[in-house]
């Protein structure tokens, strides 16, 4: 009888262990399944199921390890913190029992988190980049470079500061801009005004030097009659009379005098008198006074013996 009931005992316990087993190797299968869909919550509880049939079972523990060090590394990835993702991608990819498929996953997400750094870095020297060129007052070419780098995807709470850093550093350099813009046009507007004044006086000055010019155009006879002359506006030819004292210089310039109504004449040969009309209507050159007359009366002097040209 008693052996009866031992044999009875011994009939449950394996009929209880196989039924255990059976849940457990259910357990650990749809943990894996569930792995291979990344449901990784799922799996978690699966792992967690097959722990409590199999408390000390090593592969059931490391799966469930790996599994909660994948969630970390994601959440830590979610949030911008590379380093602490890279160490728990890692630790999954190191599991002792781990899962083959949740290694490669680790490993899709290393490669993840080094594209993002390598877009960090990118995207950090565009703005550095733009910051020189808006030290150099190149605005344009700046807000090129910001504009270009403000198209990227920065949804990942790793480079989305970047964008607040782009979009401060555009109002920056659009600011500086308008205002150079603005000085620029000031200074602009200050050099038309005078140039505008410039050519206004020279034009001016030009006037007068020309009315000088044509109260000068004619015959000239000194008070004493003992001389005259015929000025125009490329020579200045005068005679001596009763003399052999002639001469014709070509004019190669004129020149306002700083003196009221006097105008320097330089000839071709250097020589550089400065002739005077006064209000009486006088020419005074070198020591002798003029008034002007008639090309007949200027010839006069010479009795016939000498005409101007």
């Amino acid at each position: 009888m008693k052996r009866q009931l031992l044999l009875l005992l011994f009939i449950c316990l394996i009929i209880f262990t196989g039924c255990a087993n059976k849940k457990y190797d259910e357990a650990i299968e749809n943990g894996k399944h569930a792995l291979e869909e990344a449901q990784y919550e799922d799996a978690v509880r699966y792992f967690e199921k097959a722990m409590d049939i199999k408390a000390d079972d090593e592969e059931a523990s490391d799966l469930l390890t790996q599994t909660e060090l994948m969630i970390a590394g994601l959440q830590a990835f979610a949030k911008g913190k590379l380093d602490e993702a890279k160490n728990d991608f890692d630790d999954v990819i190191a599991t002792k029992h781990g899962y083959s498929i949740l290694k490669d996953d680790a490993k899709k997400q290393i490669n993840a988190i080094q594209t993002l750094e390598d877009k960090y870095k990118e995207i950090n020297k565009q703005h550095k980049d733009a910051q020189n060129l808006k030290e150099k007052t190149q605005y344009e070419d700046a807000l090129s470079l910001i504009e270009e780098g403000l198209q990227e995807d920065f949804s990942h709470a790793y480079i989305h500061p970047l964008k607040e850093d782009l979009e401060t550093l555009k109002e920056e350099v659009k600011k500086e801009k308008e205002k150079a813009e603005a000085k620029a046009k000031q200074e602009a507007e200050r050099k038309k005004a005078e140039e505008e004044k410039n050519l206004a006086e020279q034009k001016k000055q030009a006037e007068k030097e020309q009315q000088l010019i044509d109260q000068l155009v004619g015959y000239w006879v000194t008070t004493d009659e003992a001389a005259a002359c015929h000025i125009t506006t490329k020579y200045m030819s005068c005679a001596v009379a009763y003399s052999d004292v002639i001469f014709e210089e070509t004019i190669v310039s004129t020149e306002e005098n700083n003196e009221a109504n006097a105008i320097t004449i330089t000839f071709d040969n250097g020589y550089a008198p400065t002739l005077q009309i006064t209000n009486d209507g006088l020419l005074h050159f070198d020591t002798d006074t003029y008034k002007q007359v008639s090309k007949e009366k200027a010839n006069s002097i010479y009795d016939g013996y000498y005409e101007l040209p």
